[in-house]
Formats: C-alpha cells, sequence, structure tokens
C-alpha cells in the first residue's frame, strides 16, 4: 500500500517559502503571540558594539502563555494544526490571564514558520507560567537539503531552570543539531554543509543575553516566548547599516508596514508593538507616531459608513465644513453580496496647503505623517491584513485613474488615511493568501474591490470633481467651498507679504538709525573704561566717584540694550543689507567687549573696598537693578497698551461702520409699518439682515481673536512663520528639481531606442568574441562594428550630460554651431533612417548662448524630436534653424505638418498632446525651463515667421536686453 512521505523541504516551503516579505513574517509571528493573550509584541536588533556583542543579534519575543514540552512536540512542530479559530473558547479565564476573548488570528496551523524567514540559527526560549523554561535549537537552513525527509532531522529540545543549565543545554543542543549533518546525505551540498556546520560549531551566546533576556525566563511568574536568531536575513542587516536614516527604503517598508499593525482607529489595543533597534548609544524605535482616531478631526474631507449584506453604503461625506447623510447602492445584481458586510472611514488631506482649511502648522503635521503612514488599510477583526495600507500596493487604482484625469477622479492614495473594517465571521470569503500578501483574488474579493471601485468614483463625482468656472450650473460642494478657502489663503498669504514688507522697511529704517548710535555709545563707553582705569590707579580711592562711573555705565548698558537688532524672521534680506547687518552686529558686540573691560575694571576697584563700602555697593546694586528690571518690562508693556490703545479705536470704528451699514439695509428694505404683513416681513427683513451683517463681523474678527487668544510669551510666531517659509522654499527646489529631472527623463526616452539597437549590436559582437579566440583574423570586422556601436553610445551618453543637475546650475558660453552639431549627434540614426535634414543660417551658427546649456540643450532636443514625428508623413523632410539679429529671436521651423490656430496656445499645456499615446509633457517643460532663465516660446503660423508653412517654434528673450 503506497502512502506520502514529505521532504524537509516542504517544511521550508510552507514557512519560509509562503512568507512574501520580513514585514509579513514579523506580523505572522507577533499574531500568534496576540492569539498566546500577550500584551507586549516587541522586536528587537542589537547592532555589534552593544556590550559585549559582536554581530548583529535579532529577537522577537512577545509575553503571552507561552509553551510546554508537550505544547512544542504536539502543535508547534506539526503542522497544519487545527485553526485557532475553532478553538477560541477553550481557553480558560486563568489561560486568558483574566483578558478579555479575543477573536484568533491563526487559521491554517503554519504562520510560527514564518520564523525561519527571519534568518538562523535560531534558539527559542519559551515557558508557560509556573514551568520551566523549554529551549528549541534549530538551523532552518537543514531543510534546504532536499535529499532529507521530515523524518530524518532531529531538532534538539531542553529545558532548563538557572543559568548554569542553561549554558550546558545549550552545548549539548548544539551538539545533537550537528548529528544531523551526516555527510552521507550532504553529497550535493557540500558547501551548504561545511556553512551550516561551522556557523553552529562557532555560535557562542553573547554575554547581554545572559545578563538581560535569560533572567526573566527563570522566574516563576514569568511567561512568553522569545526567538533569537543570530544570523539575521539581509533586509535586517540592511536596518543595521542605515536605520539612523529614516527615509532609506528598509527603514520605510518596515514602519509602514509594522505601524497600525491593529485598527487604533477604533480603538487603543490592549497590547503594544515596539521594533527597537538597539546600539552602544540607546535604542531606537523604528515604529511609532502612527494615526489615532483624533486625526480624522484634522482633515479637509471625511468619509464614514457602513456597507451592509446587500451592498448599500449609508453614512456621512464631509466636504471641508459641510456635512451631508450619503447612500450608495453599486451597480450588481439584487441580493447579497459574495464579500459580505464591512465599515469605511477614512479622511482625505488636500494636496496643496493653499487648498486646505486647516492652518499652517496642522496641515503641515498632518501632511507629513500622510507621507509617513498615508494609505487606505484593511483590517479585520481589528488586526492589520498585509498588504493594504502600503503606498505601493494602491488595489483600489486610486492612482492610475488619476493619471487619466485628475480632475474628475479626486481620490488619492497618498494623501488618504482610514481603514476598511472587514470580519472572519461576517466577511468568511474574504480569505487570505498562504503567504498572507493579500486576500485570494476569488469572486468575493473582485467583486470587493469592484464595488469599492465604483464608489470612490460616485463620491468624487457627486462631491469633489473638478468644475467649469465658466459654467454656473457646474458646481458642487467642494468647488464652492474651494473659492472661499483659497480667497481665506490668499488673502492670509498677502497679509503677511504686507507683514514681512512692513517688518523689513522697520528694520531697515532702525538699522539705518542705529548705525550712527552705535558709534557714538561706544565712544562714550571706551571714554569710561579709561575713567574706570584711571580711578583704580589712585591710592586712595572715593566710593562717590566710584559709584558715579558705575552709575553712568548702568545708563549706557540700558542705552546699548536699546540699540540691539533682532534680525528679522519674517523677511528676507537682499545681500547689500545682509552685510549691513553683519557689520553693524560687530559694532555692537566690540561694544559689548568694552562693556566687559568696564566690568572688569570696576571689579578691581571693588576688591580695595572695606566692608562698609561692599555693603553700601550692594544695596545700590540690587536697587539699580531691581529698577530696571522693572522698567524694561514697564517699557513693554507701554508698547503693548498704545497697541491695545490703536485696536481699541479700531474695533470702535468697526462697531459704528456695521452698525451703520445694519441701519442703513434695514431703512432701505423697511418702507412702511402699517399692517400685521408688513410687520412680519419688515421683522423677517431684521433678522436676516443681521445674521448677514454677524456672519460679516464673524468673518473679519474671528481669525484675529483666534490669532490674539493663542499669543503666548513662550511661542515666537515671527519664527514660526519663517520655518514655515523655509518648509516651503524647500518644496518650491523640489519642484524646480522635479521639473528638471522630468525634462532629462523624456530626453533618455527619446534617446532609448538608439541604446537598445547600440546594445544589440555590442551583444551580437560579445557573442561572437566569445565563439573565436583573439588571434582570429575574421573577427576583425566584428570587433569594428562593436567600436563603432560604442563610439556612437559615448556620443550620445557625452550629449546627456549637460542635463544631469550636477552642471545645470552653471552658465555656460557655446554657439550655435555646437548646438547644431550636439543635434546632429544626437539624432544622427533618425535622421539617416527617415531621409531628415537638420539646417541653420549663418546668424544661428555664430549666435552666441551664455546660460544654462543643459535648459537650451533639452528644449531642442524636445523641439526636434516633435519634428521627427510630425516630418514622417511629408515626402521631403527638413528642420531649419534661423536667429533673427533684428528681433533677437530663434526660429525653429520644419516643413510637416501646421500646428491647428485653435491649439496653437494649448500644446503648451501640461498633458495636452495630439500624438497617440503622448504624454503632453515636453513643451509644457520646454517652456517652463525657458522662462525660468528669462527666455519664452511660442508657436505660430504668422507667415513673418513661419517661412516652411510647417510648425514654427519661435524663442526669444523675455527680457530684450540680452
Amino acid at each position: 500500500m503506497a502512502q506520502f512521505r514529505t521532504k524537509a523541504r516542504a517544511v521550508e516551503l510552507l514557512g519560509k517559502g509562503q512568507i512574501a516579505d520580513l514585514p509579513t513574517a514579523i506580523s505572522e509571528l507577533w499574531k500568534n503571540g496576540y492569539d498566546a493573550y500577550a500584551d507586549k509584541l516587541s522586536c528587537n536588533l542589537y547592532l555589534p558594539g552593544y556590550k559585549d556583542n559582536q554581530a548583529p543579534v535579532f529577537t522577537l519575543s512577545d509575553n503571552g502563555f507561552g509553551m510546554s514540552k508537550h505544547d512544542i512536540l504536539n502543535k508547534w512542530i506539526v503542522l497544519g494544526t487545527d485553526s485557532k479559530a475553532r478553538g477560541r473558547s477553550y481557553l480558560t479565564d486563568e489561560e486568558r490571564f483574566g483578558k478579555a476573548i479575543r477573536v484568533p488570528m491563526g487559521e491554517k496551523g503554519i504562520g510560527r514558520l514564518s520564523v525561519a524567514y527571519l534568518g538562523s540559527p535560531m534558539l527559542m526560549l519559551t515557558k508557560k507560567k509556573n514551568q520551566k523554561c523549554q529551549l528549541l535549537f534549530i538551523d532552518w537552513r537543514i531543510l534546504e537539503n532536499y535529499n532529507l525527509f521530515i523524518d530524518d532531522i532531529n531538532i534538539p529540545l531542553s529545558e532548563f531552570s538557572t543559568i548554569e543549565e542553561f549554558s550546558i543545554s545549550f552545548l549539548d543542543m548544539q551538539a545533537d543539531f550537528q548529528n544531523n549533518l551526516n555527510e552521507s546525505q550532504w553529497r550535493d551540498q557540500q558547501t551548504q554543509l561545511e556553512t551550516i556546520t561551522t556557523d553552529v560549531e562557532s555560535l557562542v551566546i553573547p554575554d547581554f543575553i545572559l545578563e538581560e533576556i535569560i533572567p526573566d525566563f527563570l522566574q516563576e511568574e514569568y511567561h512568553g516566548t522569545t526567538f533569537l536568531i543570530f544570523q539575521p536575513n539581509e533586509q535586517l542587516l540592511e536596518l543595521a547599516d542605515c536605520f539612523k536614516n529614516e527615509d532609506t527604503d528598509s527603514i520605510t517598508e518596515i514602519r509602514r508596514s509594522l505601524s497600525g499593525i491593529y485598527n487604533v482607529f477604533v480603538e487603543i489595543p490592549n497590547f503594544s508593538t515596539a521594533f527597537n533597534i538597539i546600539d552602544d548609544k540607546g535604542e531606537y524605535d523604528i515604529i511609532n507616531d502612527f494615526f489615532e482616531h483624533e486625526d480624522f478631526n484634522n482633515s479637509d474631507h471625511y468619509i464614514k459608513g457602513h456597507f451592509d449584506e446587500n451592498g448599500l453604503f449609508t453614512g456621512i461625506v464631509r466636504v471641508f465644513k459641510e456635512t451631508f447623510n450619503y447612500t450608495y447602492r453599486p451597480v450588481r445584481s439584487p441580493g447579497k453580496t459574495p464579500y459580505g458586510p464591512f465599515d469605511v472611514e477614512l479622511s482625505v488631506l488636500e494636496g496643496t496647503p493653499k487648498n486646505t482649511m486647516l492652518t499652517p502648522d496642522m496641515y503641515q503635521f498632518m501632511n507629513s505623517k500622510t507621507e509617513k503612514f498615508g494609505g487606505l488599510y484593511i483590517y479585520r477583526d481589528n488586526f492589520r491584513v498585509l498588504p493594504y495600507g502600503r503606498v505601493d500596493y494602491d488595489f483600489l487604482k486610486f492612482e492610475e485613474r488619476r493619471t487619466k484625469k485628475a480632475g474628475y477622479y479626486f481620490f488619492s492614495h497618498r494623501n488618504i488615511f482610514g481603514y476598511i473594517a472587514i470580519g472572519r465571521e461576517q466577511n468568511p470569503h474574504l480569505i487570505d493568501k498562504a503567504g498572507r500578501e493579500g486576500l485570494i483574488e476569488n469572486k468575493a474579493y473582485r467583486e470587493f474591490k469592484k464595488d469599492l471601485i465604483q464608489f470612490f468614483i460616485a463620491l468624487a463625482m457627486a462631491y469633489f470633481k473638478s468644475t467649469n468656472e465658466k459654467d454656473p450650473n457646474d458646481t458642487n460642494s467642494h468647488s464652492e467651498q474651494l473659492i472661499e478657502i483659497k480667497k481665506r489663503n490668499e488673502k492670509l498669504l498677502e497679509a503677511e507679504k504686507k507683514k514681512a514688507k512692513q517688518t523689513k522697511a522697520k528694520f531697515t529704517q532702525d538699522l539705518k538709525d542705529n548705525e550712527n548710535k552705535i558709534i557714538i555709545l561706544q565712544n562714550e563707553i571706551q571714554q569710561l573704561y579709561i575713567q574706570l582705569i584711571e580711578e583704580s590707579k589712585k591710592l586712595n580711592i572715593a566710593y562717590n566717584n566710584y559709584n558715579d562711573l558705575v552709575s553712568i555705565l548702568e545708563d549706557k548698558k540700558t542705552e546699548l540694550r536699546s540699540l540691539r537688532l533682532a534680525k528679522p524672521q519674517r523677511a528676507k534680506l537682499s545681500s547689500v543689507q545682509e552685510r549691513k547687518f553683519e557689520e553693524y552686529k560687530a559694532e555692537y558686540t566690540k561694544t559689548e567687549e568694552i562693556i566687559r573691560s568696564c566690568n572688569d575694571e570696576i571689579v578691581k576697584v571693588r576688591k580695595r573696598f572695606d566692608l562698609q563700602n561692599l555693603k553700601l555697593d550692594y544695596e545700590k546694586r540690587y536697587t539699580s537693578q531691581l529698577r530696571e528690571i522693572s522698567l524694561l518690562v514697564l517699557s513693554y508693556k507701554k508698547r503693548f497698551e498704545t497697541t491695545s490703545t490703536k485696536i481699541n479705536n479700531l474695533f470702535k470704528d468697526e462697531q459704528m461702520a456695521f452698525s451703520e451699514s445694519f441701519k442703513n439695509e434695514v431703512h432701505s428694505k423697511v418702507q412702511s409699518l402699517n399692517t400685521l404683513e408688513e410687520y412680519e416681513q419688515a421683522i423677517s427683513n431684521i433678522i436676516q439682515i443681521g445674521e448677514e451683517c454677524k456672519n460679516q463681523i464673524e468673518k473679519r474678527f474671528t481669525s484675529f481673536i483666534n490669532h490674539t487668544e493663542n499669543l503666548n510669551f513662550d511661542i515666537d510666531d515671527d519664527f514660526l512663520i519663517n520655518w514655515y517659509k523655509e518648509q516651503k522654499e524647500k518644496l518650491e527646489e523640489k519642484l524646480s528639481a522635479t521639473n528638471e529631472l522630468a525634462q532629462l527623463g523624456i530626453s533618455v526616452e527619446i534617446n532609448d531606442h538608439e541604446f537598445h539597437v547600440l546594445y544589440s549590436q555590442m551583444a551580437n559582437s560579445i557573442n561572437f568574441l566569445k565563439e573565436y579566440a583573439y588571434n582570429h583574423t575574421e573577427i576583425k570586422d566584428q570587433f569594428l562594428q562593436f567600436q563603432t556601436a560604442f563610439q556612437h553610445m559615448e556620443t550620445n551618453y557625452k550629449m546627456l550630460q549637460p542635463l544631469y543637475r550636477t552642471t545645470r546650475r552653471q552658465r555656460t558660453a557655446f554657439d550655435g554651431k555646437y548646438l547644431i552639431n550636439g543635434m546632429k549627434a544626437f539624432f544622427a540614426s533618425k535622421f539617416t533612417d527617415y531621409k531628415i535634414s537638420l539646417d541653420a543660417n549663418e546668424d544661428f551658427l555664430q549666435y552666441d548662448f551664455f546660460t544654462y546649456e543643459a535648459v537650451i540643450t533639452s528644449v531642442f532636443i524636445n523641439i526636434i524630436n516633435n519634428a521627427i514625428y510630425w516630418l514622417i508623413p511629408s515626402l521631403s523632410r527638413k528642420i531649419c534653424i534661423e536667429y533673427l539679429k533684428d528681433s533677437n529671436e530663434i526660429l525653429i521651423m520644419n516643413n510637416g505638418e501646421k500646428i491647428d490656430d485653435k491649439i496653437i496656445e494649448d500644446i503648451f499645456t501640461l498633458f495636452f498632446s495630439r500624438k497617440k499615446d503622448g504624454r503632453g509633457i515636453g513643451l509644457y517643460l520646454a517652456k517652463k525651463s525657458l522662462n525660468s532663465i528669462d527666455f519664452d516660446i511660442f508657436a505660430t503660423n504668422d507667415k513673418k515667421y513661419n517661412k516652411m508653412d510647417g510648425a514654427c517654434f519661435v524663442i526669444r528673450p523675455i527680457n530684450k536686453e540680452y
């Protein structure tokens, strides 16, 4: 009778082979800890240098109920054990540590094998309360041996109750495990055998493990499981190299995947998670700072509701400040859905600060958090389902739709944060894939996705899509409120610009006024210093003389304090102003140094006083400092009171203005008051006019009052505003860099075919060279072909070099002839293939550029590449470039298809294209790039320019003085 036998590799395939990536492996093991009623789930990566540690060591721990020897033998090393989802009620209250019953996460009985993904060798410590700690040792790489059956492998298992017993047990387990390494079963895998043998034999437990981890397992009351990995996998080693750089791919992937493992949007979990990287400087948790439920209130838009068993959504939609009840029924056959009921809750941030209703600091905070963790997560019974929520797993295709028409498809995966809540009981057909990399693509999941996609499209159409401003009937809540928000933000920006201008003007005037004052004061203090020196040289010092000099010095200090100038945070100074301010600061510092010298002399004099004079001096200095402190505070108070009086007067004026406006409006609408109907109408008018007036008052004063109420001596508003300005400038720099990189990308894409051809030539030649020895004469032609292809590729590469950012920021001198030769070399193959001629008049060949070569080069590449496409239908194909001296303009013409007058301006609009599968980016970027260096480009059919009756582009300086 035949029976199945299982190779050892099956365990690897079910464990390590079924896990998509490192975060998934950790998540699976944390789920096991959660099912064991742990309230602490953690990972620690110990780096070399931490105490006695010589190599990275990784631990994964939980303080769940742990395992006994019986549990290990009958459950942990048994594959495909019964689903925990069916045994959830068997645990007693004591076994659950008195905690509420949890919905089990484990289902297939193989999740524990995820530990193999973390690395080898592995030592497992596990302990149940009031029992001995169990110890299991294995090097998972043994399962890669395709000659071994499961029954051939013996996994060492032991127990201990003291550190001495642990050390002895571990040595015995090392020896026992090596009995698995029989050479006869490793004939074809000697290298792997030697590696495993060496790693197991040389393994030594670092002292920090004996000091920090093992003692916990010796305590009677302790319970839990810890996996020790002595050679962590490659991604963990990458973390060891780059953990201080938070923007690296490894850190980002771990953070995004393991953050929010429990649905904190709904409730605070009854357990904690941490991923600590520990070195000699301390420990660093890389998965903190996730969202919380309150963050839903700090957003521009909010959606919450429930999909019932028939697919009907019922909930609310908040668009900025307006909230709507919303019902949606997907386009599907009547009846229950295969996926079942679920909840949705999410918030959306506007993509740019100018469109948000949030305050600048709140938008900055939420945008930063969304950049780190944003996405639409799926939680099953409040535990996260990976990989949903990752930015690279846009399962509802938000970004794909936005690339087609962003104005219609409002939602972006990058600006969303929220969740979809499913459950094992209510959604039994939404099933995890074996490798936990998403849900199985069955009918339930396909319809689940389809209906959600329809839902978000319908939402966008109803409330968020861009509208036609010229069509009064084309409107929605988003567009209506966005107009007001933009106006408000623009008004705030203008107010800030005005304030910055005033601040800069005042600073400039103060600097001008103080330049002479500081010099005069400096000279006066210098004279005082000389007098103090003379006084200190006297044999008999008169206290009154000393006191007069000290009093004068104190007055000069006060005067110097009044001349102190701080660099304005709101305004950016010109280079001349910066230089003058630096000169002023130098004089101020010099004056302070003279005062310090005066203080030194005063100390010298004071040392010669008797006790009576010292006592007198103490009393005078105490009284003097107290008086100056009071006067300084009072001076600021006086400045505030002046401002307060001014504001009070403004309020009085506003009160009178609004009152008069109300009276005039009432009188204009209320003519006669005789009948009951007239009085009723008049009362309605008064209420309406009053409400409108009060709304205007609120708009007028609310922001101002909120600002003043939030003022605090400890918060420097000017500093914060300057910080936001710096962030804005950085974003603008990033945008500029993006434009430049896009320009580079387009040029490289144009050259892509050339590279493929050249690489093909090189590959053919290299293959030929492999078949023949170098001394065979018949390879000469092939080698010449290789050399020619390489030289051609090198020419194209050099042509692209000026487009790199390292050279973009330098002006260089070059002439038209240089540019034409470059274009001919760059497009050599295409010009030959399509029989296109490129010519230029003598004036252009001699025209001298002194600007950014990268910009001019990329613009010409774009335009000529466009010309090649539209020249293909022509029998005779010509491109001509001319320079017009009289008007200082450059013409780029061809005899291909003429540009229609109706779209002659649209061709420079982003994403506008007449080509099949065209991107509509090239001409837009060409114009933007030229504008950045004070040039402009336009297309024309004017006969004055368009001499070839095809497409004609004109480049000219924006400033005529070129």
